[in-house]
C-alpha cells in the first residue's frame, strides 16, 4: 500500500486517478463546493490529520484553499490505485482554531 502522503495524493489527482464518493457529491452540492474547489485545495494544501486505521483505506484530512482562497477541509483515502474523495467542507469556527489546522480542545 502506497503511503498516505500529499505527494502521492497530488500524483493521483494529476493522473486523474480520483473517485468521488456519493456521500461527498451530496455534501459538496449542499455546501456549494465544486470539484474544482476540492482539486485546488488538494493541490495547494497540506495534511493536518491522519486516519491510518480507516476502513476500507487509510485516509487523511487536508487543509487547502478553494478557488476563492477560502480555507477548505478535504478528507481523502488512498487505495494504492486511486485517491478517494470522501468529503469536503468549510471548517466551522466553533470546532477549529484560527488557522483551521487544529481542533479546539
Amino acid at each position: 500500500m502506497q503511503e498516505l502522503e500529499i505527494e502521492n495524493i497530488r500524483a493521483y489527482i494529476s493522473n486523474k486517478k480520483v473517485k468521488w464518493s456519493e456521500h461527498c457529491a451530496n455534501r459538496m452540492f449542499e455546501r456549494d463546493i465544486s470539484k474544482s474547489d476540492v482539486i485546488n485545495a488538494i493541490l495547494n494544501g497540506k495534511i493536518i490529520e491522519y486516519y491510518e486505521d480507516d476502513y476500507p483505506f487509510p485516509s487523511c484530512l487536508l487543509l487547502g484553499l478553494d478557488n476563492e482562497n477560502i480555507m477548505l477541509h478535504v478528507c481523502v483515502g488512498i487505495s494504492g490505485e486511486y485517491t478517494y474523495i470522501i468529503t469536503a467542507y468549510y471548517p466551522d469556527d466553533d470546532e477549529w482554531e484560527e488557522k483551521r489546522e487544529r481542533r479546539k480542545q
